[in-house]
């Protein structure tokens, strides 16, 4: 919780300063809706489908080259095979994990702050392509699946099969984004749309078992309206 105080707080500073630097009438004047899907590609994992809502702020905004910055709400899944947690332990006469869980549906809550530059080209209607980083501050993730579990207590092992539905602690993550997309003027507005991939530098989840590492990567499709 701390580190992500620290986080928000940094980038928050950061967007504030450089707002007042920029541009005196410092508001918002984009907002969007979005549909993601994961792109986290291994065997152990299916892609979900999750959205997201978003505000922004441009800087440099009568230019062809901008500064965007804000905050987004994005919700995101995936669903693991097999996920292991706890000690190698001896049980029964072969050796496994004090926890597996199989068919482990996820669903990750983060507020994302993204920091891009966005190149614009065109005349009426604007193509754009933009590129840069984000953090995502994981503030709520849940899990249900089936749980098998073997825990010691005393002298025998407690055995333990059902479903779950629980809260897990994932970690913060940073990584680069990059979309592009096109402009359509309405009146004084502009209706956006624009396709844009999340690919994060480090895991939300890890519990030193190679199968059950997990990346918060993801692709989505962003429909916003600009004043």
């Amino acid at each position: 919780m701390k580190k992500t105080l620290f986080i928000a707080t940094l980038f928050l500073g950061n967007f504030m300063g450089f707002g007042q630097e920029q541009d005196s009438s410092f508001i918002f004047d984009e907002v969007s809706i979005s549909v993601n899907r994961t792109f986290v590609s291994d065997a152990n994992t299916t892609d979900q489908y999750g959205f997201g809502l978003g505000i922004y702020h441009t800087f440099r905004k009568e230019h062809k080259l901008n500064v965007r910055t804000g905050v987004e709400f994005n919700q995101t899944g995936q669903k693991k095979g097999l996920i292991y947690e706890g000690e190698y332990i001896l049980f029964d006469g072969q050796h496994i994990y004090e926890k597996t869980f199989t068919n482990v549906n996820y669903r990750l809550n983060c507020l994302s702050v993204p920091l891009t530059a966005r190149y614009n080209f065109g005349s009426k209607i604007k193509f754009f392509a933009e590129g840069g980083i984000y953090a995502d501050l994981m503030f709520n993730a849940r899990r249900d699946a089936y749980m098998f579990s073997a825990e010691w207590r005393d002298t025998a092992f407690v055995v333990k099969n059902e479903d779950v539905q629980e809260s897990v602690n994932l970690v913060n993550t940073i990584g680069s984004t990059f979309s592009f997309g096109i402009r359509f003027p309405i009146k004084k507005y502009e209706l956006i749309i624009r396709p844009e991939y999340k690919f994060a530098f480090r895991k939300v989840y890890d519990s030193n078992i190679s199968i059950t590492d997990m990346y918060n990567h993801y692709a989505k499709l962003t429909f916003g309206f600009k004043w």
